[in-house]
């Protein structure tokens, strides 16, 4: 069985860990390091989510080692992850039914989580809880959404949907939009990378 708080010290080891790997020597170099170092955040992130919602759906241990036993006990990983999808995208769900892994969904992005939790309202009503904390870290989380998806699909959208972004953050004047990482948030010493990051691994740590 899953158990979240074994789950959750892994993650925040490997974002942790791969943080450590944020460095370049070249402008060549800083869209690989950056597009591979946010990727492999982006997925431990996702993937805790992931345990997250198979431990509340078919039971394991909480954060606190409680054990769970979750809406549907009975139920197999794959078909846990295809109730959740259902939930976060309000659609019709038969029961056992099971999805493939391809066809899972952005776990971590912060917008599934509050949807994931919302339909759960019903079985499970700290879930509430969660609505609330998630949404204190939500902006953060969705611009490193944001900003990773850029540099994982480098193409002309996906980067200038960091134009919205650029507002609330000091750009130099030899930096575009790609270097936005560099950049410092208007108010914060920190560069983006950190500042987001940290906001990541704050809300594993706070999460209860």
């Amino acid at each position: 069985m899953i158990d979240l708080s074994k789950r959750r010290y892994r993650t925040i080891c490997v974002i942790e860990k791969y943080r450590q790997l944020y460095r370049y020597s070249s402008k060549e170099e800083q869209l690989l390091v950056s597009s591979s170092v946010l990727n492999f955040i982006w997925n431990a992130w996702s993937m805790f989510w992931r345990a997250y919602w198979n431990v509340y759906i078919a039971g394991g241990y909480d954060l606190t080692r409680a054990r769970v036993g979750g809406v549907f006990p009975r139920y197999t990983i794959p078909q846990s992850c295809a109730y959740a999808k259902s939930l976060a995208r309000g659609g019709r769900y038969t029961t056992g039914s099971t999805i493939q892994h391809y066809q899972e969904p952005t776990w971590g992005d912060p917008e599934l989580i509050i949807n994931v939790a919302s339909g759960l309202l019903p079985h499970i009503p700290s879930m509430n809880y969660l609505i609330s904390f998630i949404t204190s870290y939500k902006t953060e989380l969705e611009e490193l959404q944001k900003i990773r998806n850029a540099y994982i699909h480098i193409n002309n959208a996906s980067v200038n949907s960091l134009r919205s972004l650029e507002p609330l953050y000091i750009f130099r004047h030899d930096q575009k939009l790609l270097d936005i990482l560099e950049t410092k948030r208007i108010g914060s010493s920190k560069i983006c990378f950190d500042s987001l990051v940290d906001n990541m691994v704050g809300c594993l740590e706070n999460l209860s």
